[in-house]
């Protein structure tokens, strides 16, 4: 029996493969498109974001956050592409779309809520440069799936 702590092989692949796959993904963010950072600043600003990391204006590119929510916005130096979308979790989905619905104007646009067929409580959100930004709830009972 080995006394070096190294364990068999069995055991030595075990945790490289703990270590490889473990906790090696952190987090995603999505990264959407922007036309004018500075804009698309003032528009999330007025949803309650705010701008983190280096001022947008260096780089042409924008990162805000509000809450635990962190989005990613690439300005229009970088290669062309459509706009993006992603999906927000929250607790309630009426709350923030009643928060919300104030600050959006053309060319923005927010669904009203809506119950899901796979059981959330939902909205969408597209932004001025044509992202789309889901927002959903967990089930709250009142959605049966019609697949049963």
């Amino acid at each position: 029996m080995r006394s070096d702590g190294a364990g068999t092989f069995a055991s030595r692949a075990a945790r490289r493969t703990s270590d490889r796959f473990g906790r090696v993904l952190d987090r995603a963010y999505p990264l959407l498109v922007s036309s004018d950072c500075s804009a698309t600043l003032a528009f999330y600003e007025g949803l309650g974001f705010r701008a983190r990391g280096a001022p947008h204006s260096e780089w042409d590119y924008l990162i805000i956050v509000r809450d635990e929510v962190e989005l990613h916005f690439a300005g229009p130096t970088t290669p062309a592409r459509g706009p993006g979308s992603c999906f927000i979790a929250v607790d309630d989905a009426d709350a923030l779309h009643a928060l919300w619905e104030e600050h959006v104007a053309a060319p923005a646009s927010l669904t009203k809520p809506f119950h899901t067929n796979y059981g959330m409580r939902a909205f969408t959100l597209v932004d001025p440069d044509g992202n789309e930004v889901r927002v959903g709830a967990g089930a709250d009972g009142k959605t049966s799936s019609p697949l049963r």
